[in-house]
């Protein structure tokens, strides 16, 4: 606010740098900042414009500068997804423990903690005979007897780091 009265209290807001992308816009008379566009925190985690507040009546014309910083905060928008519903692998019995079954293919769109994604067999597992290594691929954690069980069906949930976590599963 100025503190002078008459034509000498008229001021001006403009936005001068920084709103490249149209998203914001400045009231020219009472400086209010808006958002008029939609933010993404993939595509820019902030934003830094400069400002202006000009007092053209005055004599001598008087300008401020300042500049406002905006982050975005990341939003947890998408949820993992595997890149086949089903998987399906084949391995001999008698094959010793760690030995790879399977590599799963698993994304998420988010960008930060929220695309952080974090695997687990959630359930066909009861015996321990297999788990997931830091790399996706399922390897086997001993030796497995086509006679004692000749099929195994699992499911593995991929949960992201997002708040609210968001997940996905695959069999």
């Amino acid at each position: 606010r100025d503190a002078d009265t008459g034509e000498n209290a008229v001021v001006s807001y403009a936005i001068v740098s920084g709103n490249d992308n149209g998203l914001f816009e400045l009231d020219s008379e009472n400086g209010t900042l808006i958002l008029i566009g939609r933010l993404d925190f993939e595509s820019q985690e902030m934003y830094s414009l400069t400002l202006t507040a000009t007092n053209s009546l005055a004599t001598p014309s008087l300008v401020s500068t300042a500049t406002v910083q905006i982050t975005v905060v990341e939003s947890n928008e998408f949820p993992p997804m595997f890149s086949q519903i089903e998987y399906e692998a084949s391995i001999m019995e008698n094959v010793a423990a760690s030995s790879s079954v399977l590599q799963l293919a698993v994304s998420d769109q988010d960008g930060g903690v929220s695309g952080d994604i974090t695997l687990s067999i959630t359930q066909g597992n009861s015996l321990g005979r297999f788990r997931l290594m830091d790399n996706n691929v399922i390897v086997t954690t001993e030796s497995l007897d086509h006679e004692d069980v000749s099929e195994y069906m699992l499911t593995v949930t991929a949960r992201d780091g997002g708040v609210p976590s968001l997940s996905a599963t695959t069999t």
